[in-house]
């Protein structure tokens, strides 16, 4: 009997101190999510030939391809280009596909369609 009551206010003293025990979190930073539609990825087409139409453009997570024509007339030419997504200042920028095609840095499926056309 002794023992038991010993146990339970043993017990109850554990539960006490947690109890007043203050909790601590720490906070998280959630990721910026990455826009992958014309729109966004458009905006990196800031060059003197003005963007004509995005033909055709894919994600996967912070890198992205861009098939597009720029330029009028007979500056007209249709270009692939190899974007990254900097987090930052949440907009996409084109990378160099001289640097970022080299290697295992790209997506699989960034790789095929960025760099392996035009």
């Amino acid at each position: 009997m002794v023992l038991r009551r010993l146990l339970v206010a043993l017990a109850l003293g554990v539960g006490v101190v947690v109890a007043v025990t203050p909790l601590h979190c720490t906070r998280g930073v959630m990721p910026v999510s990455t826009p992958c539609d014309a729109g966004s990825l458009s905006s990196a087409f800031r060059g003197p030939l003005k963007l004509v139409r995005l033909d055709n453009y894919g994600c996967q997570g912070t890198w992205a391809f861009a098939w597009a024509t720029i330029g009028h007339g007979n500056d007209q030419v249709g270009v692939t280009e190899v974007l990254h997504f900097n987090q930052a200042t949440s907009r996409w920028d084109f990378a160099s596909r001289a640097v970022v095609c080299v290697g295992s840095t790209l997506p699989t499926s960034i790789n095929r369609l960025g760099c392996h056309s035009n």
